[in-house]
């Protein structure tokens, strides 16, 4: 196994280990491209990569599936960020949980530089926000959502519109879906 080290600021919390061979491995600038596995630790590499990866927390990216294995707990954002009362189309490309603000307003759709298609964000209203889903760029059926305090949703970005995949009303009876 090949393993090097950053230099950089990727150094003090990760060591990056390339299973297989280096070959495909590309630095350029800032872009590190790897053809193969990757596995991101928080410790240094041990004999044994599962234990590691239990026990310790790490990434690890199957070059050969595309799938993506996480050990230890995943965090959704490294804040909780808060939506600007009055503002209908909120900027969410800093971050993947939001608070609504503390006004009563309406969404008409997200924006920001640098959001990528994929992109998944939480909202948790702390007042009422009312989601037009039907002539925006949010898709959630032909009813607009509105929210309460504590009420949540969850959103996904397909490169044109945010689509919602998830809406917890707290005022509902979770044990009832589907319930006329």
């Amino acid at each position: 196994m090949n393993v090097f080290k950053n230099v950089g600021i990727l150094a003090a919390v990760f060591i990056i280990a390339l299973a297989g061979s280096a070959v495909g491995t590309q630095f350029s600038g800032s872009v590190f491209h790897v053809v193969g596995d990757i596995e991101l630790h928080n410790n240094a590499p041990t004999s044994d990569w599962n234990t590691a990866i239990a026990e310790t927390g790490s990434i690890f990216l199957d070059g050969s599936t595309g799938g993506v294995r996480v050990g230890g707990p995943f965090r959704f954002a490294d804040a909780i960020d808060t939506i600007a009362d009055d503002d209908d189309t909120p900027d969410v490309s800093g971050g993947s949980y939001f608070i609504g603000g503390a006004n009563a307003d309406t969404i008409t759709d997200f924006d920001g530089t640098g959001i990528a298609v994929g992109q998944i964000i939480f909202v948790e209203s702390a007042s009422v926000i009312t989601y037009d889903v039907t002539s925006s760029g949010l898709t959630c059926g032909d009813t607009d959502i509105v929210t309460a305090s504590g009420d949540s949703t969850g959103w996904f970005y397909d490169g044109a519109d945010w689509h919602c995949f998830f809406f917890q009303d707290l005022d509902d009876n979770g044990n009832t879906w589907g319930a006329a």
